[in-house]
């Protein structure tokens, strides 16, 4: 089943299972299905195989899980980072304020019939189709009808789970969820770079930090990010975020990328 093909059925059932005097604006944007109606015809996991192949996902191909990030802060350009028990994938959608539509932490079905989905820095991104012109990335959904048909929320959010693990311990598989690492600390060399997102050159800054047996983490920020100016906090932080990997030093290292400072706190001075 589509969403699309379906739009009038699911719009009756949600004036029983979904009423609007029950949502409020931020809690149930949209009226929609309640999901105990909608299953997943796939996972995340499954969603791997795909990304190798280059093919189009095949019709009738749902995806369940919640919404883990999304643009409020302005560190996530036209993206929903969605998660379901397997792992994560990023949607790209060409809109203004998603996170009005998707609030961090609702439940959406994402029916994925026909979209593409690649691989980008270590994680799984949905889009339409592929392009060769920068750096092979997948086009975004287009129009609201598109995106809200494809993308469904109802019902109040609940926290996401967030997975706490060292640097040794994340595997591949991990790109795109929701990961916490404790124990970092600023590198001494990156004193003089003490703001999130601010650089002299391109749109994002990235940030070097270290746990106590050595590895180096990043952490990637948006110059357009509201907190770009923020400063990074001094001592040992605990530092959540969307989980990607990246390149430093001629190494594969991990990156985080946050998603406002609530994501960042400061353990030890």
């Amino acid at each position: 089943m589509t969403f699309r093909r379906f739009n009038i059925a699911l719009l009756l059932l949600v004036s029983v299972v979904c009423p609007l005097s029950s949502c409020s604006p931020n809690d149930c944007p949209l009226p929609d299905v309640e999901f105990s109606t909608v299953l997943a015809t796939c996972t995340t996991d499954q969603l791997w195989a795909w990304a190798e192949s280059g093919t189009p996902l095949p019709q009738n191909t749902i995806l369940v899980g919640r919404v883990t990030a999304n643009d409020l802060s302005g560190n996530f350009y036209q993206l929903v980072v969605v998660e379901d028990d397997k792992g994560a994938v990023a949607i790209r959608a060409a809109l203004s304020g998603l996170s009005g539509h998707y609030p961090v932490g609702c439940k959406v079905g994402v029916d994925v019939s026909g979209l593409i989905v690649e691989l980008y820095d270590g994680g799984l991104t949905l889009g339409r189709s592929r392009n060769t012109w920068s750096d092979y990335r997948v086009e975004p959904l287009v129009g609201r009808e598109d995106i809200f048909d494809r993308i469904r929320v109802c019902g109040p959010p609940t926290t996401p789970t967030i997975t706490s693990a060292t640097p040794e311990e994340f595997t591949a598989r991990q790109c795109g969820t929701l990961v916490c690492i404790d124990n970092l600390r600023h590198l001494t060399a990156e004193a003089e770079n003490n703001y999130w997102g601010v650089t002299p050159y391109g749109s994002q800054a990235e940030r070097y930090f270290s746990t106590p047996n050595g590895s180096v983490v990043v952490v990637s920020t948006s110059t357009y990010a509201d907190f770009a100016t923020a400063t990074i906090p001094k001592g040992e932080l605990s530092v959540c975020g969307v989980l990607h990997s990246t390149r430093h030093a001629g190494k594969d290292v991990w990156m985080l990328k946050i998603r406002d400072l609530d994501d960042v706190q400061q353990t030890n001075p």
